[in-house]
C-alpha cells in the first residue's frame, strides 16, 4: 500500500494540494480521497504531486470527464468483445476493495484491433475507468474510508504479439492518470 499520514496531516496536506489546483478543478472531482490517492502516488510530495494532478486535471476537462466525458470516444466493439468483470466489492477493515478482472489472455486482442483503431481501443479502457472510479467514489462518499480497485490480469491464454506494442505503449500512460486508485501488486 502507498504511504498513509495521519489525518490532520492529511487534511493539510490536501488543503495545500486544492489550492494549488483550484483554477482548474471540478466540483465533481474534488474529493479528499482524489486528492489523498495522488499524494499516496508520490510519496506526500506536494511539489510533484501537484505537477501530475494538474496535467491529470487538464486532461479530465479537455475530455469532459466530469460531464459526459464526450471527449471520449465510444467502442461497441471493445464493450462488447474485451469487456471488464466487475465481481464486486470486498469490504475490509480500512476501506472496501472493488475487485475487477480484465480477461485480457482470453480475448482475442487481434481480431479487436482489426476492427477498431487503437485509440478507440484506449478510449473506451479509459471509459472503463471512469466507470470504476465512479463506483469508488460513490462507495467512499458512503463510507467516509477511502476505497480502491484490486484489479486482476487473467493473463492465461495471453501470447505475444508485436503487432500491439502500440497499444501497450499506451495503456502504461494509465498511471499517470489513474494512480493508486488500483492497488499495486502483492510483493
Amino acid at each position: 500500500m502507498p504511504p498513509v499520514a495521519d489525518a490532520k496531516v492529511d487534511a493539510n496536506i490536501i488543503e495545500q494540494v486544492r489550492s494549488q489546483v483550484a483554477d482548474i478543478l471540478h466540483p465533481h472531482y474534488d474529493t479528499p480521497f482524489n486528492f489523498l490517492r495522488w499524494l499516496q502516488s508520490y510519496e506526500f510530495n506536494v511539489s510533484k504531486t501537484v505537477h501530475n494532478l494538474r496535467k491529470h486535471l487538464k486532461w479530465r476537462k479537455e475530455r469532459h470527464l466530469d460531464e459526459d466525458a464526450r471527449g471520449l470516444q465510444q467502442s461497441a466493439v471493445t464493450a462488447e468483445y474485451a469487456p471488464l468483470s466487475v465481481v464486486g466489492w470486498n469490504q475490509v477493515e480500512g476501506g472496501d476493495r472493488l475487485i475487477v478482472v480484465d480477461q485480457c489472455g482470453r480475448i482475442d486482442i487481434g481480431g479487436v484491433m482489426k476492427s477498431i483503431q487503437p485509440t478507440e481501443y484506449l478510449h473506451q479502457l479509459y471509459r472503463n475507468f471512469e466507470n470504476l472510479l465512479s463506483m469508488i467514489m460513490k462507495k467512499e462518499a458512503e463510507t467516509g474510508v477511502q476505497c480502491a480497485v484490486l484489479y486482476v490480469f487473467d493473463l492465461d491464454g495471453l501470447s505475444f504479439d508485436p503487432s500491439l506494442l502500440g497499444i501497450l505503449s499506451g495503456m502504461s500512460s494509465i498511471d499517470l492518470f489513474l494512480p493508486t486508485t488500483v492497488l499495486p501488486r502483492a510483493e
